[in-house]
Parts: C-alpha cells; sequence; structure tokens
C-alpha cells in the first residue's frame, strides 16, 4: 500500500502543470538559447532518506551548444528559471536539474537553491553592469567596481572611451545577453568569484564577447573583474 502511495504520488508530481511563473522561465530559456524546452517535475530521496523535490528543464534541438560548454550554459538557464519562480516556488523546489538532450545522448547537471540563489542575487550587479553600458551610463559604473580590485581611477570615463572605439568599428550597443556561469579564482589575494559570460550585439551585426566577475562573499556584491573583446 505505502509502495503505490509513493507511485502514484509521483506520478501527480510528474504530470503537474507548469505555473505562469514557470512557463516563463521555459519560454525565456528557449528564446536565448533557441531551443526546444520542456518540463517535469519531481522528488527523490537523498542517503538520508530526505525527499529532494526538483524541476527539470529538458533542453533539445539546441544548435548553441555545438559551441557552448553545456556546464556553464546549464547554471545560467537554472539562474533564469528560479529567478522567474515565485518566492513559494523558489522554496518548493530543492534543487533545478538541467538536461541536454542530443541524439541518443543525455547530459545533465543539477543545481541546489542555496546556489541559485546566490548566483541570481550576484546576477544583478552583471546585469546592471551590462544595462550601464548598453544605455551609456558610464557613471553608474564607478558604482559598481570594487576599487580595491579593479585599481583604476574615473572607470567609468575610460569605459566610455573603450566602448566608443568599439562601437566606431561595430556600430552602436543595440542590446547583449548573458549565456554562461562559471567560478572563478584569483589565488595571489584568495578571491573566489562567480563569472557570468555574455555578449554585446552591435547594429552592424558585429557582437564583443564580454565576462564579469562578481566576489562569491555574502554582502560583497561589486565587480571584482571584468573584459569585453
Amino acid at each position: 500500500m505505502k509502495k503505490y502511495l509513493i507511485t502514484l504520488l509521483s506520478a501527480i508530481i510528474l504530470i503537474s502543470c507548469a505555473s505562469e511563473n514557470e512557463q516563463k522561465a521555459l519560454n525565456e530559456i528557449a528564446a536565448i538559447y533557441q531551443a526546444k524546452v520542456a518540463y517535469s517535475k519531481g522528488f527523490h530521496s537523498n542517503t538520508n532518506q530526505k525527499t529532494i523535490t526538483n524541476f527539470t528543464i529538458k533542453v533539445s534541438n539546441c544548435k548553441m551548444m555545438d559551441t557552448m560548454n553545456f556546464r556553464h550554459a546549464s547554471a545560467n538557464m537554472a539562474r533564469v528559471a528560479y529567478h522567474n519562480f515565485t518566492e513559494k516556488e523558489k522554496n518548493k523546489y530543492d534543487e533545478i536539474i538541467v538536461k541536454l538532450i542530443k541524439d541518443k545522448d543525455t547530459t545533465m547537471y543539477s543545481y541546489d537553491k542555496d546556489l541559485l540563489r546566490l548566483t541570481d542575487k550576484k546576477a544583478t550587479t552583471a546585469i546592471a553592469f551590462s544595462e550601464s553600458i548598453l544605455q551609456h551610463n558610464f557613471p553608474k559604473l564607478d558604482k559598481l567596481i570594487d576599487s580595491e580590485c579593479i585599481k583604476t581611477s574615473n572607470f567609468g570615463l575610460k569605459m566610455k572611451k573603450y566602448i566608443s572605439i568599439l562601437e566606431n568599428e561595430r556600430g552602436k550597443i543595440t542590446g547583449y545577453q548573458l549565456y554562461k556561469i562559471g567560478t572563478t579564482s584569483a589565488k595571489n589575494i584568495n578571491l573566489k568569484m562567480i563569472r557570468y559570460v555574455g555578449e554585446f550585439q552591435f547594429s552592424k551585426g558585429k557582437k564583443a564577447a564580454y565576462f564579469v566577475n562578481i566576489n562569491t562573499m555574502e554582502g560583497k556584491d561589486k565587480v571584482v573583474g571584468y573584459k569585453i573583446d
């Protein structure tokens, strides 16, 4: 009887519909990565017999993954989903799983909600950095960087000059998109960072790859490293 109830409960969870926010997250991921995206919901028990609830994102027909590191892309997919969830949904799921289905192969990565909370919070700075450049609000950049790590005066002014050079070559910046999330470190100063990787788009069809590094420590949310090609 107990086994039957568990099996029935699993079936109910697996066929439950996506909420409006969950569907919005799936649509956004499909648009960003030009892929077919589906989902499932479920649960399992860990070694301590604790029930772990999950939301699984299934990605297929994604040509971008032929050249993009899926592990780092999946981290951003999970963050995008988490960001769109309501607070109730963020607490409901213990993990978000991302599966890449390609031919007969499946690659899967899992992200627990504590990590997702961290990457989503730090992404706020990476997005603000990107938006400031897109909107040519260069003075704002001075407030976003950690001056202890990026030791330069008039950062915003210098970035303005650099972006002007890029725009002279490639046309006006028309947008940006973050695609990947990874981690990196600076051993000489014992600094661990989350790296957000994306690209700026320009009116002449050109692009510029870039990354923004944010300190992983709680309360340390400024930019500690960057590069724009």
